[in-house]
């Protein structure tokens, strides 16, 4: 899990990683339940402010934050 709020986008425009469109775990109050996309949703009693919702899932990405997933490789075709 990464928190959504300390994400840095990934550069040059690459398209993986960065920022989760919408965080789905608890960070703060109600750590580690899931929630949706609310704060409320993570209060440890109903209004009690105390609940963040920040977390996202990892997908790879080219940032540490992002755990620095890469496609590389090289293969040739023998003829």
């Amino acid at each position: 899990m990464k928190e959504q709020s300390t994400s840095p986008p990934p550069p040059l425009g690459i398209p993986l990683g960065g920022p989760c469109a919408k965080a789905t775990g608890c960070t703060a109050g109600k750590v580690g339940e899931t929630c949706n996309g609310k704060n409320a949703d993570c209060d440890t009693t109903p209004g009690a402010g105390d609940g963040v919702c920040d977390a996202c899932t990892l997908v790879g990405g080219v940032t540490t934050e992002d755990e620095m997933f890469l496609l590389l490789g090289n293969f040739f075709v023998n003829k």
